[in-house]
């Protein structure tokens, strides 16, 4: 473990020239405050699993649905809609917690680290990213919830949003890859594009007269 963080941060100075002045104790610590940005990902994607899978089997469970799938509102506005409804809120939680990491390193007497903390990487990452992978989860969320018949299966169907960011966390913390802005810039262009995807895909599977039928 030790030879990996040896690995991670002599690669995080070659990125980071400027690192190479700090003491031994402050670079390690650099090389975790600088990963924080990944972790904000696994914020929204667990309010996700544990709250947009909800929205249209609770409709269901209380028989809301089929007054709203009668209402002259497209089913992509609806998806979209209830996709937002969460991944709004969510959004605002994830940047409070980045907010109180940033107060946390001042707390710790690291303030003069905050300067090389908040990197390009850590902005796109923030603004761009973070917003981008909430709205996947929840459309995720939205689509588990529309196809299974309780909260559970469709839990499992927006579990697998984790996976990614759990591998990009692992390979971060072994030090073999250390993202830079263009690669965090790549990353969101790519969610982007799965974002719409995932739009039509959801639009695609929600039949709204079979579920009405169904679900009576």
């Amino acid at each position: 473990m030790d030879t990996i963080l040896r690995t991670g941060v002599a690669k995080l100075e070659e990125m980071m020239p400027t690192l190479s002045s700090l003491p031994v104790i402050e670079k390690f610590q650099m090389f975790f405050f600088l990963q924080f940005p990944i972790y904000l990902l696994l914020i929204p994607i667990m309010i996700a699993i544990s709250f947009a899978t909800f929205s249209i089997i609770e409709e269901k469970q209380m028989r809301t649905l089929e007054p709203l799938l009668a209402t002259p509102v497209s089913t992509w506005e609806l998806l979209l809609g209830k996709a937002l409804a969460g991944a709004i809120p969510a959004l605002i939680i994830t940047w409070v917690c980045a907010g109180l990491f940033l107060v946390g390193v001042v707390w710790m007497g690291l303030a003069h680290l905050l300067s090389l903390v908040l990197t390009p990487s850590w902005f796109i990452s923030l603004f761009l990213l973070v917003p981008l992978v909430t709205v996947l989860s929840f459309m995720l969320g939205v689509i588990g919830s529309s196809r299974a018949n309780d909260p559970k299966s469709a839990q499992n169907i927006a579990f697998v949003i984790v996976l990614p960011v759990l591998a990009i966390i692992g390979v971060q913390l072994t030090g073999l890859i250390l993202l830079r802005p263009l690669m965090f810039i790549v990353m969101a262009v790519g969610i982007a594009i799965l974002d719409i995807l995932t739009l039509r895909v959801a639009v695609y599977l929600f039949q709204r007269e079979s579920i009405v039928v169904r679900w009576r």
